[in-house]
């Protein structure tokens, strides 16, 4: 075995995962390293004790776990209209899987470390399974949507207000519409999606709980079963797994929110007829959970059969061998022995403890290890506002339908992330990178991103005009218009003076407030719904339907000026060719910072001991989790928050945002995003700084040094 050499008497290991485990009588046997569970251990099994084998099947179970993340990702904006949440709310939830998995992330890398990691990483998985089953509950456990209440966009009542939404000249109107409301009030106060929204934490939190052993004990398990120079083709694979795995989550997005969501529970003839880009429409955001849960059981319960020690195979390039020995020695502070671990197991929880703490010090003070983890926080935060809001940030800047959306991202966004990944595992491999050359790689990759993520503020549209929300109406001289950031902080239902969007063209209409049924004017303005246009007369057919004889759409003189359809305007702006433009420079920019994961994992490794390895990805994730995951959703949403132009309220209460100002939106958006890589690039340009270049042994090799371990205490 690589890891063992002989001393006199005494055996030497140069990791815990070299120590012999199964004993016998107090006296160290044979290391367990031969495939099975349990008594039953065939020979056909042990076939299967390979580094490779065991990449693969680990890849597939992380690729369905980010699979399922990046399918929650794209149904948050459905979860967002159909539970009435905030875009800080939506942000909110997004992390509560990441600080589950913050309470056990060191203590489960530290002992899982110690364990037999394939059965740690399978009963994770099997905790995730049992996350999604969690997460599609609301929907088992609540009644159908009423149709013509997702129609109407708030809780008016009225059928023939339902059916048309057109004005309606009648004292009657007013009064029949209050009391459905007040009735349909009544009825929401006592079922609302309160309760529904707390299966889905619940599920987050066992999620975060499952996920929390899974990638770090695989990298470590990983990199002390193969030789350091072909550890990067193997974490290559696992990023591409994890760039792959969405792939499938954003496809199974669009085919799920295409569908209505009670489908399986509402007859075809009463699914809303709305399009799939209305910002009513609320698809099967539930359908996907049971599916990823029931692939992640199947894929899980092999990975209890692995050896909890995968041996390194013997190289016939003897030398080579010894170079790998001695890398790894030079990297150990203190040899242990047989003797010592032994004594070390028996030390009891105490000197668990101070051992997971003295660890934990060791990493706390390491200089380059923290700009490498605060660099990579910063990388996190762009990542983790990015897939809670880019699916969102693509339908309002571009006004695409969800299922577009995710289609985009997946289909083009993901596969160039993997070939990302790819292209660097050549390079590092190829040109035999050491920890400087990879730094200098990184802040080179990181530079280049930063410049197209600059260009990104510059591509969208301009906001749509919307009668009494952002732009006076054509039609009347008596019309009331606030500014924005009033209009989004005022609540309509309790102060109607302060958010008004009628005129004399609509006044006798009584429209009610909490409608929301856009419809864009042939003079090219949208309106809040056919009431607030003034529209008098609806016609519909199979294809087509046509408000008209709307009085606050301005004409000539000619009634059939006077016309409106559903929707929002388009306004002037070619929002197909610059989607184009946006996605050309997007993907550029994703390529260059995907380029950097897999050398990132090289020089983490590489800049602390052997057996602090897993312990040191335990830490970046903790610190990465604080600084970047928990936060950035959160303010990021907030941020969104502060653009909103049109709330929905029902009932008084402030539900989701139905319109945003797309330009503020836009700068706030990826603005934020261009601070965090600024910050990133000061991190990676100290690391690359205060990394000591490696020197030649003879020969003309190259060796790491150790020498960066003293800046550790």
């Amino acid at each position: 075995m690589a890891g063992r050499q002989k001393n006199n008497d005494e055996v030497q290991y140069s990791s815990l995962n070299d120590i012999p485990t199964d004993m016998e009588n107090g006296e160290v046997g044979t290391a367990s390293d031969t495939c099975g569970c349990g008594p039953c251990k065939p020979t056909f099994l042990q076939r299967l004790s390979h580094p490779v084998i065991f990449t693969g099947h680990a890849g597939l179970l992380i690729a369905i776990n980010f699979c399922a993340l990046t399918y929650f990702s794209g149904i948050l904006t459905t979860l967002e209209r159909q539970f009435q949440l905030s875009s800080s709310e939506v942000g909110a939830l997004t992390i509560i899987n990441d600080v589950s998995m913050l309470c056990l992330i060191l203590l489960v890398t530290h002992f899982g470390q110690k364990s037999h990691r394939p059965r740690w990483i399978a009963c994770g998985a099997l905790l995730i399974a049992v996350a999604l089953f969690v997460c599609s509950l609301p929907h088992w456990l609540s009644d159908p949507i009423d149709p013509q209440s997702l129609i109407s966009g708030g809780t008016a009542g009225g059928r023939s207000r339902q059916m048309s939404g057109v004005c309606e000249l009648d004292d009657n109107a007013a009064s029949g519409q209050n009391s459905t409301t007040s009735n349909k009030c009544q009825k929401e106060s006592t079922n609302d999606g309160t309760g529904s929204v707390k299966w889905i934490v619940i599920g987050q939190i066992i999620w975060g709980c499952g996920g929390a052993p899974i990638f770090p004990l695989t990298l470590s398990y990983i990199d002390d079963a193969v030789k350091r120079h072909k550890f990067t083709s193997y974490t290559a694979f696992m990023f591409i797994a994890i760039t792959i795995g969405p792939i499938g989550g954003f496809f199974l997005t669009s085919t799920a929110t295409a569908l209505y969501v009670d489908f399986d529970r509402v007859p075809a003839h009463l699914i809303p007829d709305l399009h799939q880009y209305d910002p009513r429409w609320i698809g099967a955001w539930w359908l996907g959970f049971p599916f990823f849960s029931l692939l992640l059981i199947i894929a899980a319960v092999p990975m209890f059969f692995y050896p909890k020690v995968m041996r390194r195979k013997v190289s016939d390039d003897k030398d080579e061998d010894e170079k790998e020995d001695q890398d790894e020695d030079d990297m150990k502070t203190l040899p242990m022995t047989k003797g010592s671990i032994i004594r070390d197991a028996s030390g009891g929880i105490i000197h668990i403890i101070k051992d997971l703490l003295l660890a934990i010090k060791r990493l706390l003070c390491n200089g380059p290890l923290m700009l490498m983890c605060f660099g990579a926080a910063a990388e996190t935060a762009i990542g983790a506002s990015a897939s809670a809001f880019n699916v969102k940030y693509l339908q309002t800047q571009f006004m695409i339908s969800p299922a577009t959306a995710a289609m985009l991202m997946g289909g083009l966004m993901v596969p160039c992330v993997t070939i990302a990944q790819i292209v660097s595992a050549v390079i590092c491999r190829r040109f035999k990178l050491d920890k400087k050359k990879c730094a200098a790689f990184i802040l080179i990759c990181h530079c280049t991103s930063f410049t197209f993520l600059v260009l990104q503020l510059f591509i969208g549209c301009e906001n749509t005009q919307i009668a009494g929300i952002n732009t006076p109406y054509p039609v009347g001289d008596d019309f009331i218009t606030t500014s924005p950031d009033y209009i989004s902080t005022t609540p309509r239902a309790q102060k109607k003076d302060a958010f008004q969007p009628e005129s004399t063209c609509n006044i006798d209409c009584e429209c009610a407030d909490e409608i929301f049924r856009p419809v864009c004017g042939l003079n090219n303005i949208s309106y809040i719904s056919p009431c607030h246009a003034g529209c008098m007369q609806f016609t519909s057919n199979d294809t087509v339907k046509v408000y008209s004889d709307c009085a606050c759409i301005s004409s000539e003189g000619d009634l059939l000026d006077k016309k409106a359809v559903p929707g929002l305007c388009r306004g002037n702006c070619n929002a197909n060719k610059q989607l184009v433009l946006f996605i050309i420079v997007t993907l550029v920019a994703i390529f260059t910072m995907s380029l950097t994961f897999n050398p990132k994992v090289f020089v983490t490794f590489r800049l602390v001991e052997a057996d602090d390895r897993a312990i040191a990805l335990g830490v970046k994730s903790v610190i990465t989790k604080c600084f970047a995951f928990f936060p950035a959703p959160i303010l990021v949403g907030l941020a969104i928050n502060s653009t909103c132009i049109l709330w929905q309220y029902t009932c008084g209460n402030r539900g989701s945002c139905w319109l945003y100002d797309v330009v503020a939106y836009r700068y706030l958006y990826q603005g934020i995003q261009v601070v965090l890589k600024t910050l990133s690039i000061i991190c990676y340009a100290l690391l690359y700084v205060f990394i000591k270049p490696c020197k030649e042994k003879e020969g003309g090799e190259q060796k790491e040094m150790s020498s960066m371990n003293g800046t550790q205490s």
